[in-house]
């Protein structure tokens, strides 16, 4: 086989020379360890809770560097709560008065320095307060 400007090249020869350049090659990883923040853990505490306790969430995260982390909590359906520190590792919410057993499903974001994330979810279940009503008195009608 010739090339244009007429020296022999035989197909063994490009492929020996493709194969060169690929041992030489060097390959990076889109995702070297520790690049991006691994969710380890997430829970609620207490769960199941009941009305009026302090539930709080907690995300436990592998990442290199800890501190340059920015979370992100938000509630995923019907049952609107408040959460306080939805921003931190671990937010809070006191549970409120549900009729039924309720699940309240939270979904985080877990983003580092350079802008790559991790997400996850967690679902809390709140059951509703079986108090019967307090008598403070006993008295006779006559």
């Amino acid at each position: 086989m010739f090339d244009s400007s007429g020296n022999s090249n035989s197909i063994s020869d490009n492929f020996d020379t493709r194969k060169s350049l690929l041992t030489k090659a060097t390959f990076s990883n889109s995702n070297p360890e520790g690049e991006i923040p691994i969710i380890e853990s997430i829970t609620a505490s207490p769960n199941p809770s009941t009305k009026g306790d302090k539930v709080i969430l907690n995300i436990a995260v592998t990442y290199k560097n800890s501190s340059g982390l920015k979370y992100s909590w938000s509630e995923v359906g019907h049952l609107v709560v408040s959460l306080n520190g939805a921003d931190t590792p671990s937010p809070s919410f006191i549970a409120p008065h549900v009729r039924g057993e309720t699940n309240v499903t939270f979904c985080v974001t877990v983003t580092n320095e350079i802008g790559r994330t991790s997400s996850g979810n967690i679902t809390a279940i709140i059951k509703p307060s079986n108090t019967a009503p307090k008598i403070t008195s006993i008295g006779f009608i006559a």
